[in-house]
C-alpha cells in the first residue's frame, strides 16, 4: 500500500471521526411542552395518569395486575402531527423487546434522570437491573421527563410517543403522552 493511499485512508477516517464528534455536540434546539396523557388500560397494565399544574407534570397511578417479567414485551412508536394534518408514525420507535431486556438498555439513558425512587415514583428500577416489574398500584408524582437525550433534530408541532405493553402480541395496556415541540427561545 502506497504512502498516498494510506494517507487517503487516515483522512477518511479523521473525517468520520470529526463528523461524528461534531453531530455528538449538536445542542438541542427546542423545547417541550406536555400538552395530554391518553390512558389505554388493558388487562394487566392499567395507567391513571393526568397532567396538572402550569408546568403540567405526570401525576397519577398504574396498576400492574401481574408481575412484568420477559413474558411481556414493551414497544414504543412515534408519530408527528407537524402540520396539523394528522399523526403520521416516525422512523423512532422501539420494536417489542422484553421488558427486562427493555429496562436495561433504556434505564441509564431515558429512565434514570426523570424516574427518582421516592420522589417521583415508587418503584426502585435497581439501576435498571428490575426485573420482573412487581404487580401493585404505583404512583407517578411531579414527573417531569428529562428531555436532554432525546433526539437532537425533532420536528415542530405535536409529537404523539405510544407505550404498550403486550403478552405475545396481545395487548395488554399502555399510554399515549404528547408534547408540542417549538423552537428554544434564546
Amino acid at each position: 500500500m502506497s504512502v498516498l493511499n494510506v494517507l487517503k485512508i487516515t483522512l477518511y477516517f479523521f473525517g468520520i471521526w470529526t463528523w461524528i464528534r461534531s453531530v455528538e455536540s449538536w445542542s438541542q434546539t427546542y423545547d417541550y411542552k406536555s400538552i395530554a396523557v391518553n390512558n389505554n388500560p388493558g388487562k394487566v397494565f392499567v395507567p391513571n395518569l393526568k397532567l396538572v399544574g402550569r408546568k403540567r407534570l405526570i401525576n397519577g397511578t398504574i396498576d400492574i395486575l401481574e408481575d412484568l417479567d420477559n413474558e411481556y414485551q414493551i414497544s414504543v412508536e412515534v408519530f408527528s402531527n407537524a402540520a396539523g394534518a394528522g399523526y403520521k408514525q416516525m422512523p423512532l420507535e422501539i420494536a417489542p423487546l422484553a421488558v427486562c431486556t427493555t429496562l436495561r438498555n433504556f434505564y441509564q439513558r431515558f429512565i434514570k434522570k426523570s424516574f427518582v425512587t421516592g420522589v417521583t415514583t415508587d418503584v426502585d428500577f435497581e439501576d435498571g437491573k428490575l426485573c420482573p416489574i412487581p404487580k401493585g398500584n404505583h404512583y407517578l408524582k411531579n414527573l417531569e421527563l428529562d428531555s436532554s437525550d432525546w433526539a437532537v433534530i425533532l420536528p415542530r408541532g405535536l409529537i404523539k410517543v405510544r407505550l404498550n405493553v403486550m403478552k405475545v402480541a396481545e395487548f395488554c395496556g399502555g399510554f399515549d403522552y404528547i408534547v408540542e415541540i417549538k423552537d428554544k427561545l434564546i
